[in-house]
């Protein structure tokens, strides 16, 4: 995700989390906002109501942890910025396929795992590092 691939009028998604998202359903942390302006460094989007009028304007920063921009602050991060609502659907998919596999493997539960399961799960989690491994540089 690079800012160049915002553009003033741009629709864009916003997943609202910590303080913001208290209180709301899983549907009503996305919210489609527009971009408002676009600069070197940040990006700043509204909420759109009624067919002129932007409310609630906040400033965007890219965020390494994140891997995404977000809400530019010095306290805590309500709003992440997505380009698509797929985006989101689909890092909340990540998240909860993460939360299952971990559980899965902890607190002894993993005793009824046979070799060749863990084998395969091995192969695909580590085949991209071995290949990296083997391939001349």
């Amino acid at each position: 995700m690079n800012i160049k691939d915002f553009e003033v009028g741009q629709t864009v998604y916003v997943e609202l989390i910590g303080d913001a998202s208290r209180g709301r359903t899983a549907e009503e942390r996305i919210e489609e906002w527009e971009i408002t302006s676009v600069g070197r460094k940040y990006i700043k989007a509204g909420k759109r109501y009624e067919k002129s009028k932007i409310v609630g304007e906040i400033t965007f920063e890219y965020n390494d942890y994140y891997k995404r921009f977000v809400e530019h602050t010095d306290y805590c991060i309500n709003h992440l910025l997505y380009t698509a609502k797929q985006e989101i659907e689909e890092s909340h998919e990540k998240n909860g396929l993460f939360d299952k596999i971990s559980k899965r493997f902890s607190y002894g539960s993993q005793g009824n795992v046979t070799l060749e399961q863990l084998r395969a799960i091995h192969k695909i989690l580590f085949e991209s590092e071995s290949k990296n491994a083997n391939s001349p540089n």
